[in-house]
């Protein structure tokens, strides 16, 4: 039988809660860390729904990439949707973790699963300075050069989206790229990918100003969403966990939830 402390343990290995962002509240964020885990249920929030299918199935535990406590609370009432799901998961006895930008940064982690899912080669690290960002973001070539227009359907069919928004002139013959999971609006980003005279930069929840200083600064942009970008991850820690718990001869029950997608009404390339 396994604890949390097992999970956490093996977590630590892949993304250790020392390299997440100042700002970020990662680790084990409610529950025990003593508690028996026999059944663990990974998605990219913790969800209304996430949660009920967590209570429907007798899941021990909801391990998150986003944190569901990521500034004080006051009060644990159910009178917001963030108090009201702390209290859900107190009540049912399922202790939650989060892996956020640590597993962005993660050799291996959310970045690195991205670049490997859009077939990008020569793979490089965007930021490798010692600032809060290090190791986030990943830089790389197609491997044949792509015109824009189907580079953008190529990856709105590789993360699963109907439809995607992208920027610049369609007909543009793209070499390389750069790519940021997530919401990759920071002013320090976008310089990292100047910096690396990338054509390209494939992030989420780009800004329509931002989009707009990207162009006049020649570079063109393609928004895989935030939730796209990201959830690629969940299966991947499943794979992980399952294959720890065989290697270590422990019972362990796990379920990837894949759905949880806000935005479903994107231009159409």
């Amino acid at each position: 039988m396994i604890t949390a402390s097992w999970i956490i343990e093996k977590m630590e290995k892949i993304a250790p809660q020392s390299t997440a962002i100042s700002w970020d509240n990662v680790g084990l964020l409610i529950g025990d860390i003593n508690k028996p885990i026999k059944k663990i249920l990974i998605a990219l929030d913790a969800l209304d729904s996430v949660i009920s299918e967590a209570i429907e199935w007798g899941a021990d535990m909801i391990i998150t990439h986003h944190p569901l406590i990521f500034r004080p609370l006051k009060t644990i009432t159910t009178r917001d949707h963030i108090e009201r799901r702390v209290f859900t998961l107190v009540r049912a006895d399922i202790c939650l973790f989060s892996a956020h930008t640590n597993l962005d940064s993660a050799m291996g982690g959310v970045n690195d699963v991205l670049f490997e899912r859009l077939g990008l080669i020569e793979k490089e690290i965007l930021i490798t300075d010692d600032s809060d960002y290090k190791n986030i973001g990943r830089v790389g070539r197609l491997p044949v050069p792509t015109r824009l227009d189907e580079l953008a359907r190529c990856t709105a069919d590789v993360l699963g989206l109907e439809t995607i928004r992208y920027c610049g002139n369609p007909s543009s013959i793209i070499n390389k790229v750069a790519l940021c999971s997530g919401g990759g609006s920071e002013q320090v980003l976008f310089d990292a990918v100047l910096k690396n005279k990338c054509e390209l930069f494939i992030t989420g929840d780009i800004k329509y100003h931002d989009a707009q200083n990207a162009l006049h600064q020649g570079l063109y942009l393609i928004d895989a969403t935030h939730f796209a970008s990201e959830v690629v991850i969940v299966p991947r820690l499943a794979d992980y966990l399952s294959k720890a718990a065989v290697s270590d001869r422990v019972e362990l029950e796990i379920r990837a939830f894949m759905s949880g997608q806000p935005f479903r009404n994107w231009l159409k390339v």
